[in-house]
């Protein structure tokens, strides 16, 4: 049970961070601010690579997916090379609350993440 917990608490620690981080991308969205923004989309691009590896051995499937789709997300920016468009960091931002979110999900709410990666893909 200890293993489990250390675990869960390091992929929520992720969480937290691609939250922060994701937080200062769209703080930092203009132009004076665009090559620290561009340098925070690459941490975040790592960040949650690692955590939907991470949680795919740890036998959290329901986060790996949502991981995916962020991937897929900071993917789409870093290849614009430009100003981030709102629609995209707005997508993060409800990506990375679904991501902390679903870390503890009580019955049922596993399907609901579900329901989030499969809007978030068909969206792009």
């Amino acid at each position: 049970r200890a293993t489990f917990e250390i675990k869960v608490s390091r992929v929520e620690r992720q969480a937290d961070d691609i939250v922060q981080i994701i937080e200062m991308i769209y703080n930092q969205t203009n132009n004076a601010a665009s090559s620290m923004a561009r340098l925070q989309l690459d941490r975040l691009y790592v960040l949650v690579t690692d955590l939907d590896r991470r949680a795919a051995q740890q036998g959290f499937g329901h986060i790996s997916e949502l991981c995916q789709a962020c991937v897929g997300v900071v993917r789409k920016m870093i290849a614009n090379d430009g100003e981030p468009a709102e629609k995209d960091l707005l997508l993060l931002r409800h990506l990375a609350l679904a991501i902390r979110k679903s870390m503890r999900p009580e019955e049922g709410e596993t399907a609901i993440v579900h329901d989030i990666a499969r809007t978030v893909i068909a969206a792009r």
